[in-house]
């Protein structure tokens, strides 16, 4: 099987990718293979492709979701995947680091980030709140997460 897949990486021209996700996955953000805005466009999506990835992380609107297919009874379901709130939580255990930029408001920021991506993790300030910003280069998105002393949120 690892073969096989090693096979496809290389016929496929990914070998560079697979390579650079191997030697930096802890310096990049969680994969997700797709964005979507609402779950019902998620859901449309997921019940709409004849086999889905499986298992494969998507974000809805700033959360991670992880999707489940089984191909024996061609069940599908997704449900919310913490996996940006461990490392939302090891930056902030003592405070938000510094420097934080800061921006009138969250359009502002995303088109800043746009132009500078967080590499892979910034924080910034938007109108007194502070928000940990994620670059998910694949998707060419930032998430938000705001951070504080009972929150956290990221943007991707």
């Amino acid at each position: 099987m690892l073969i096989t897949l090693l096979n496809f990486t290389a016929e496929t021209g990914q070998l560079e990718q697979a390579e650079d996700f191997f030697i930096h996955q802890r310096e990049y953000a969680p994969i997700a293979i797709a964005h979507f805005e609402s779950r019902e466009e998620a859901e449309a999506w997921l019940n709409g492709a004849v086999e889905p990835p499986s298992p494969a992380r998507i974000l809805i609107g700033d959360e991670y979701h992880q999707l489940g297919y089984t191909r024996e009874d061609k069940t599908r379901g997704m449900c919310r995947d913490y996996a940006i709130e461990p490392v939302t939580e090891s930056m902030t255990v003592r405070g938000i680091p510094s420097p934080v930029l800061s921006f009138a408001t969250r359009t502002e920021a995303e088109a800043w980030l746009m132009k500078h991506p967080a590499d892979p993790y910034d924080f910034v300030a938007t109108a007194g709140a502070y928000w940990f910003a994620v670059h998910h280069r694949r998707l060419n998105r930032h998430l938000g997460r705001g951070t504080g002393e009972a929150t956290h949120r990221h943007w991707l």
